[in-house]
């Protein structure tokens, strides 16, 4: 048996030539293809006579048993389920909360100048609403609009610090129909030093679902933003809006 051995691209050009039977074609260093007596298949491997013998051969494919198989399904069966289990608690609908206005404890108030006391209470009135921005977008809770409970919560706040009222924050909770509702509260220490603290609960049974606390060092607006957002990292990041 004979075959041509041609140039090889990109390579220096080499008259083509007759090779003898189980020798290589190269061109420089690098084999092109070896010539061979053995006879090529004129069918894949896997199927009938691909070995040229004639006999029919076929690829064994493993199986199993329908015993095995049988012993196997309560195990395959319990992880489907707690794969979907999973699935289905990832896809779950966020809790309904209530966010309560943030309330300050601060006992220098009285000493503050008129310009640190509006200073304070417009902070207090926009971390409220970065709060509330930062559970829904990133999809943590549903929190709903406090309006329908609005003539409750002033009646209360006029009596009481919610966040002292023995359990008054409930009955706002209930009347706007959530599963939580959260309070709220700065505690400024010092101009200095000042902690952002939250307090969920559960409406249905009145436990404390969980308590957060941050640390904050200036009393700027850019200080009470940074709180406000780690405060809502910590709590998702330990996943505590899913209990």
């Amino acid at each position: 048996m004979t075959c041509f051995a041609k140039d090889r691209p990109g390579s220096a050009r080499a008259p083509s030539r007759l090779l003898p039977p189980g020798r290589a074609a190269t061109i420089g260093p690098f084999p092109q293809f070896i010539v061979s007596d053995r006879p090529v298949p004129s069918k894949p491997w896997w199927s009938d006579g691909a070995l040229g013998s004639g006999e029919s051969r076929r690829r064994s494919v493993p199986t199993m048993s329908a015993s095995a198989a049988a012993r196997l399904g309560p195990y395959l069966a319990g992880i489907a389920f707690a794969l979907l289990a999973g699935a289905a608690a990832s896809a779950a609908e966020p809790k309904s909360l209530a966010v309560m206005d943030f309330e300050l404890i601060d006992e220098m108030r009285q000493y503050e100048s008129e310009q640190g006391r509006r200073d304070t209470d417009r902070r207090l009135a926009f971390i409220t609403a970065e709060l509330v921005r930062q559970f829904r977008s990133r999809g943590m809770y549903r929190v709903v609009d406090n309006a329908p409970a609005a003539p409750l919560i002033e009646k209360l706040r006029a009596s009481y610090d919610l966040r002292a009222c023995n359990g008054c924050e409930l009955d706002i909770g209930k009347a706007l129909g959530v599963d939580r509702v959260a309070l709220c509260w700065v505690q400024k220490v010092s101009n200095l030093i000042l902690n952002i603290d939250i307090e969920v609960h559960a409406v249905p049974t009145g436990e404390t679902v969980y308590a957060k606390s941050v640390d904050i060092r200036g009393n700027t607006d850019e200080a009470w933003l940074r709180g406000v957002r780690r405060l809502v990292d910590n709590i998702e990041d330990r996943g505590h809006h899913t209990r």
